[in-house]
């Protein structure tokens, strides 16, 4: 049946599933976000933009971005 391929949940779904799935969060990035208390996507989404713009290197305009990211994933998928 087609409803056995989907054994993990979200596994065919566009929603990042680490912090550096995230379009605009690489390594460094990511890091920064985690030693700033956000340890995963869940966290990000329950973070205000002006939260994630105080990690270190991320700023504002990338804060945005993330978070217009992940609305977008969370509304499409």
């Amino acid at each position: 049946m087609a409803d056995d391929e989907q054994s993990e949940p979200d596994a065919d779904s566009d929603e990042p599933q680490a912090l550096e799935d995230i379009s605009g969060v690489g390594a460094s990035k990511a890091d920064a976000l985690r030693d700033a208390g956000f340890e995963s996507i869940e966290d990000i989404k329950q973070a205000d933009q002006d939260d994630l713009a105080e990690a270190d290197g991320v700023g504002n305009a990338l804060a945005a971005r993330i978070k217009a990211c992940l609305l977008y994933t969370s509304l499409s998928g």
